[in-house]
Parts: structure tokens; sequence; C-alpha cells
């Protein structure tokens, strides 16, 4: 799919990922949230007041991207933290 998009010239790609090692693609470095800000962000997004949240974000290792996605998701199809 990447290689099918890559050939439109009006089409930018960006993946993100923590993956440390990249094949022939430019390698940016993302910077990890602290834990109060990434708690801060995932509840900006799915309010919910729980401990468990905090084992998520480190499971995601305080991944910016990864806890805004999550957090949507959680929100837009109503998960329950348990």
């Amino acid at each position: 799919m990447v290689e099918e998009l890559s050939r439109f010239d009006n089409i930018c790609i960006c993946i993100t990922s923590h993956i440390s090692t990249t094949l022939d693609y430019k390698h940016l470095d993302t910077l990890m949230l602290l834990m109060g800000a990434a708690r801060d962000t995932f509840y900006l997004i799915y309010d919910s007041d729980t401990d468990r949240v905090n084992g998520i974000i480190k499971q995601l290792d305080f991944h910016p991207l990864s806890i805004t996605l999550l957090a949507t998701v959680t929100h837009q199809d109503e998960w329950d933290m348990d």
C-alpha cells in the first residue's frame, strides 16, 4: 500500500512507530511524553480516572501519537477501562 501511494506526487506519507530499525526510509526520533503529560493527553480525549491508564501509557512507551490514537478509539467505541 505504501508503495502504491508513494507513486502520487501530491501525497506525503508519514509512518510513525517505535520500531528502531527502518529500511530505506528517513528516521526521525520521536520524543516521549512525561507521565503527567501523557496522562493529561489521554484524559483530554477519554475522560476516565483510573490507575489502569498509567499501565496503558507505560505499555505505549509514552509515545504521543499512540496515546492519542488509543484514547480516541477508546472514546469513540466507548470502551470500559476494565
